[in-house]
């Protein structure tokens, strides 16, 4: 598990304080604003690879990480289940129904962009869906197809998903998952230039 700081969520809260094992006198405690992640740029032009465990918040349903946290892996807490795919990169395993993943992000240029994720399905079940969502909201809900037949052969699905300009968070929720999660990427779809009029 992760000894990093709490992620709290705008809005009023009841603050809870537990001891064990004290031996001590309390006098005060403190929070301080931890500054925030850079955004990822999505240019106008080209692919943007993201690796899965690139996330800058999640929610895991199980208690620490699963699948250890190997020396060739950044671990960013949240007991997300990170582990060396054996192909140059990390990936997430055990990933579960209702699990999310965060990433900040900085599109330079509105538009439609080729989604597409990189991930492995063993086969005997489906490999599931990916619900993405943009400020919390739903903008696209992807099932996934392939199946590779193993959790260590990647292979990728696309679709396509409209995004506006700015910075924004974005949110991948699995439902019903039975794969291994390498990356996903973005890449804006060329507007087709329409040829001058021959009048």
């Amino acid at each position: 598990a992760c000894g990093c700081p709490p992620a709290i969520p705008v809005g009023t809260h009841t603050v809870t304080t537990q001891f064990v094992n004290p031996v001590m006198n309390l006098s005060w405690f403190s929070l301080e604003k931890v500054g925030g992640p850079s955004a990822i740029d999505i240019p106008a032009s080209g692919e943007t690879q993201i690796g899965f465990e690139e996330y800058v918040s999640a929610y895991d349903t199980t208690v620490g990480n699963a699948a250890g946290s190997p020396a060739l892996c950044v671990y960013n807490g949240f007991d997300v289940d990170v582990y060396d795919s054996g192909v140059g990169a990390c990936a997430l395993s055990s990933v579960a129904d209702g699990e999310t993943l965060d990433y900040y992000v900085n599109v330079i240029e509105a538009g439609d962009y080729t989604l597409t994720y990189n991930f492995a399905g063993e086969g005997t079940s489906p490999p599931g869906d990916v619900i993405f969502k943009v400020g919390g909201s739903t903008i696209l809900t992807t099932t996934l197809t392939t199946t590779t037949g193993s959790f260590g052969t990647f292979a990728s699905d696309t679709d396509t998903v409209t995004l506006s300009a700015g910075t924004q968070t974005i949110t991948l929720e699995f439902s019903n998952p039975w794969l291994n999660a390498n990356w996903f990427s973005l890449e804006k779809v060329a507007v087709p230039i329409s040829p001058p009029s021959s009048d």
